[in-house]
């Protein structure tokens, strides 16, 4: 439990305030739709590590707590996770595309996606492959996907009138945040096969520490972004 304490909380805490701030500004009708996704997003992440939480306490008390669990296939949180990975990159692909204004770009970005849909529905047919902790060829074709789409975003908002105003332009803070987590996280979790304490503390350390720190820094900028751009005017 103290890895919990130590590095999963502070996160989980951090996601909850994000998701809490932009519901409240949804609720005062100051966050409009495509940003509505990005708290669709948070609160969808908070119903899998929510999950998460469940599986990993249930192992760590030996079934003694969510004991419908044990010989099920949902004692594996990794299909969960595999499922969401897809679900939140095809999101923010199709978030990112709404500030692209270059048609060519966006229909190259929207076939890429929907090839990078059609893989993970070939692969996640096999449910032993969408048990996995990483399946790396969808771990980088969507990483890479998202990486050069936010990358085409900041081309767009470069030549564009909006780069003099960024911080009341919310699609900023989201691509910062997200342009971070992808070069830190993505190197990282290539190598998950090492994820083994007994194994390999020091790769368990060091990428436990790097998901702190990056997901700290994401959902607070996002969390910023949401208090400077939306509530006191909109963003545009």
């Amino acid at each position: 439990m103290d890895f919990y304490f130590k590095f999963i909380l502070p996160v989980s805490i951090l996601e909850i305030i994000a998701a809490a701030v932009g519901t409240y500004l949804f609720f005062k009708n100051k966050i409009k739709r495509p940003h509505t996704w990005v708290v669709y997003y948070l609160w969808l992440m908070i119903l899998v590590e929510s999950y998460g939480f469940m599986v990993g306490f249930s192992k760590q008390t030996n079934y003694k707590y969510f004991a419908f669990l044990e010989g099920t296939f949902f004692q594996n949180i990794f299909w969960a996770y595999n499922i969401f990975i897809v679900i939140y990159t095809t999101l923010f692909i199709s978030y990112f595309l709404n500030f692209i204004k270059n048609l060519r770009e966006r229909i190259i970005i929207q076939v890429l996606t929907l090839g990078y849909i059609v893989l993970a529905l070939i692969l996640f047919i096999d449910l032993e492959t969408l048990q996995l902790p990483v399946i790396p060829i969808m771990l980088i074709t969507g990483s890479l996907l998202l990486f050069i789409t936010i990358l085409l975003f900041l081309l767009n908002l470069i030549k564009s009138d909006q780069v003099i105003d960024l911080k009341t332009y919310f699609p900023f803070y989201v691509a910062m945040g997200y342009l971070f987590f992808l070069l830190t996280t993505t190197p990282i979790d290539i190598y998950f096969k090492y994820y083994d304490i007994e194994l390999n503390e020091s790769y368990v350390n060091l990428r436990a520490s790097i998901n702190l720190y990056i997901n700290l820094f994401l959902y607070s900028t996002i969390t910023l972004g949401f208090i400077l751009c939306f509530w006191k005017k909109k963003s545009y």
